[in-house]
Parts: structure tokens; sequence; C-alpha cells
């Protein structure tokens, strides 16, 4: 899709979308079995208004109709929506989000995608009681992609984007106008870490606010204590932007738990991992609380032959997966020509690239 396409699409969705976060929310339940329950996952909604859409979704056990409260909707790349709701459980119940993740969004056209999004917005506004300046979206690949696109589309009424393994969708760049937050993750044997990274500094270099967590693992959803993180720093976000009342019991909570994490991991020798969470807390609270001793901690771990060879290694991955790149493009189609083009030691033995040089073959 060009980019007057792209453009149209995301006019359309914009269109509607906003129609929908317009709508007063809900001050009664659908009632019966259909009604899902705080405090559980209800794994396969079917949206009133488009018996064809299907979404899971989780309220936290405080959930009430009394106030509004924000939400956080997933796309997976697989039209596994219970799979980021499952992740994001404990982040929803500790913060007070509820999460839907569409049963029907996948990799594929986009319209997939947003026309989730658009009954599910619809469904939940009609259930729930949403606030409507704290919409958030959270994708996976081609979901993350998605994500963005929606956030977009929603304008201010989109306060942030968790995308996972992907960035911003074909076409269309990041700008300094943009209003929402970003926390972008990637695994450590993620294909898309070039990408991530590269995003991440685009983000820096706008001024937008914007965090990169690099996790054990492949091409994935965040494990559950990265997505604890992510919504740790989207509430501190919410604050500083003035979304939502700057609340000091959930600073300091945030501000306990994440430190006694990172020294956890420094105890057990956990170098690369204790300097990932100091930096995470000392960006999550800045503002907030005095976050010097936090970043001195972390530039004193940079500073250890570990955490440096974790930056050679990942230097080095990012170059190789580029070289993989630009080999595909140039239509080298077989895997041997394919690892003459670059040095691919730092790839070796890990799965998910050995897997996509794999599919080369076919």
């Amino acid at each position: 899709m060009g980019e007057n396409g792209v453009v149209r699409r995301l006019d359309l969705l914009a269109a509607s979308c906003l129609v929908l976060v317009a709508l007063p929310c809900s001050s009664q339940g659908n009632g019966g079995s259909q009604e899902p329950a705080p405090g559980q996952i209800a794994e396969n909604v079917t949206c009133r208004g488009d018996a064809g859409q299907r979404y899971a979704v989780f309220l936290p056990s405080g959930y009430s109709h009394d106030r509004a409260w924000p939400i956080l909707y997933a796309f997976d790349a697989g039209a596994k929506g219970l799979l980021p709701v499952q992740r994001f459980q404990d982040a929803a119940e500790r913060y007070g989000y509820i999460v839907a993740g569409s049963n029907n969004s996948r990799n594929g056209p986009v319209a997939l995608a947003d026309d989730a999004l658009r009954a599910m917005m619809a469904d939940t506004a009609s259930r729930f009681a949403i606030d409507p300046r704290r919409i958030y979206l959270a994708g996976f690949s081609g979901g993350a992609r998605a994500a963005v696109r929606a956030a977009i589309a929603l304008g201010d009424h989109a306060a942030g984007v968790i995308g996972a393994a992907a960035g911003f969708p074909i076409g269309v760049e990041p700008t300094s106008s943009m209003s929402f937050a970003y926390y972008g993750t990637t695994g450590t044997d993620d294909f898309s870490y070039p990408e991530m990274t590269t995003l991440d500094e685009t983000l820096g270099r706008l001024g937008l606010p914007h965090r990169l967590e690099i996790f054990d693992g492949g091409h994935d959803w965040p494990p559950a204590d990265v997505c604890v993180r992510a919504i740790e720093w989207m509430e501190a976000e919410a604050m500083r932007s003035r979304r939502r009342v700057r609340d000091e019991a959930i600073v300091d909570r945030i501000a306990a738990r994440a430190a006694s994490e990172a020294r956890a991991e420094e105890e057990a020798g956990r170098v690369y991992h204790a300097w990932s969470r100091y930096s995470t807390l000392a960006a999550t609270l800045a503002g907030f609380r005095e976050v010097a001793p936090y970043e001195q901690k972390a530039r004193q771990l940079a500073a250890s032959p570990e955490v440096q060879r974790a930056f050679a290694r990942a230097g080095n991955k990012k170059a190789a997966v580029q070289a993989l790149r630009n080999a595909v493009t140039k239509g080298v189609g077989d895997a041997a020509a394919i690892e003459a083009e670059a040095d691919f030691e730092s790839l070796r033995g890990e799965e998910g690239f050995r897997e996509l040089l794999r599919s080369l073959k076919k």
C-alpha cells in the first residue's frame, strides 16, 4: 500500500474510532453470563454489534462502573487474543487496567485489525466504564504496526502504544507531533531487533516519550514481568502528561517494586539485567523521585565487562541481521551464499535466527 493509501486508511479508521470514543460510558452491565466478571479472564466475548468479531478480556478485581478505567486493546499476529491478555493480566490487576485482545486480528490485510478495533471499541464502550483519554494499544509483529496505526488515528485519545517485535506501519514515519508514548520490546534472538533499536533512536531524536526493553527470547510477546514494567512506565507517563492525576501511592508502589527487582538482579550476579532494571527505574521515576542514585548505578553497571560484552554482541547482531536483510533484498536465495555476505557468528546457536535463515531455502 502506497503512502496515499496509508493516509486514506488512517483517515477512515480515525473517523469511525473517534465516534466510538465519544460515546458515554455505560453504567449498566450486559447481565447474565455474557458479562465478564472482575478478576477473571473471559476468553471469547462476542461483540454485540458484530457477531463475527470476538475478543478475550480481563477486568481487574476492583472493577466497578463507578469510575472510568484505562483500557489496553491488544492485537496478536495470529488472532490469539487470549495470549496478550494473559501476559498483561498481572500488570492490569496491579494498576487497574481493562485488557481486551482481539480473536480476529492477525497478520494480513490492514482491514482485519481496523475492523477488530472498531468492533472491540464499540462493544467495550457499551459494557464497561472507559476513560476516553487513556486508551492504550499493544501489538505483536504485524499487530504492533496495527497498534501504531490505530494510535495515530485516535489522536489525543491514544495515551500509549506497547509495540512488540515490530515498529511503525510501512509507509508511516514517526513525527514530533505524535502525542502517544511508545514502549517497545524485542527479544535478544528476535530478527526485528535492528528495527526496534533503530526506531528507539529515531523516537529519541524527535524528543518523543519512548522506552525500549530487550528481553531474553525470540520473536514474541514480552514476558509478564516486562509487561508490568511497560504498564508502570505508562502510568508515570500518564501522570507526566496529566492524563491522570498524580498519585503518590502509585509512585511509591512502582519505586518499591522496581527497586527491589533491580537489587535482586544485581545480587544474583545478572549484571546486564540489573543494568536494564536500574535504567528503566530511573526513566520511569524521573520527575517524581530522586533518580540520581539509580542513574549512577546504571552507569556503573554499564561499564562492567559483562554489560560491555552484551553491548558488543547486540551491535554485531544488529549488523548481521541487516546484512541478512540486504542479502535477501539483492535476491540471494541460497543460505550458504547469504552467510557469506557477512560475519554471522553472533547469530549462530540462536534458534530464532536459524529459523529465519532456514526459511530462505524454501
